[in-house]
């Protein structure tokens, strides 16, 4: 963890000694106090590098018998998913697969990286000793609710507000609206039954 951290909801599935069925790791460089952009750059391309190595050794030492990888590129992340080998055993049941995604931003600050989430339950972070997070972040581990702020909204916001109601059983807010006002707009059907966790 010298160059890098753990952030988002692995961390909070270790905060809460819980583990939900999307097994994920999101890694940030940190780069540090570097005044020359293109400087930062770089460290932040070698702490990438690094961090690939380490992975590809391993999954090479423990877990090339058993499981395929797959990494994906794109221009804001590098995704690595690793995926079970089907056995006759495993076909009958869910496999369970692993992902690991390496932002590609340079983070000099550890704070950076907190504020960085649009999601509030996702602003702690693990450095290898302690783990960090915001006080909204630890209003929402208190509360098991989060407001949602649709000003810091990003492309994948919305299967973020679903993976932390349906999986990490959390209550997305929508502040300054009670549960009528939002459910009751003409034109909508709502299901009475409905325990999505959306307020």
């Amino acid at each position: 963890f010298k160059d890098y951290r753990l952030v988002g909801g692995a961390c909070l599935n270790a905060v809460r000694n819980a583990r939900d069925s999307i097994v994920d790791a999101d890694l940030f460089p940190l780069v540090g106090e570097i005044e020359s952009k293109v400087e930062e750059e770089m460290k932040a391309l070698v702490i990438y590098i690094s961090m690939l190595k380490e992975i590809e050794q391993i999954f090479n030492e423990r877990y090339s018998k058993t499981h395929h990888i797959v990494i994906l590129r794109n221009v804001g992340c590098t995704i690595i998913n690793i995926i079970p080998i089907p056995t006759r055993k495993s076909r009958a049941r869910i496999i369970i697969s692993t992902t690991i995604q390496i932002v590609h931003r340079a983070f000099k600050t550890e704070s950076q990286m907190l504020t960085s989430g649009d999601l509030i339950p996702g602003q702690i972070l693990y450095n290898g000793k302690d783990f960090l997070c915001t006080y909204p972040a630890l209003l929402a581990l208190k509360t098991n609710m989060f407001p949602i702020d649709i000003s810091a909204a990003s492309c994948s916001m919305s299967h973020r507000i679903d993976k932390y109601v349906r999986y990490k059983r959390f209550t997305a807010v929508l502040c300054g609206m009670r549960k009528p006002e939002v459910s009751e707009p003409e034109n909508v059907v709502v299901d009475e039954d409905d325990d999505s966790g959306f307020v």
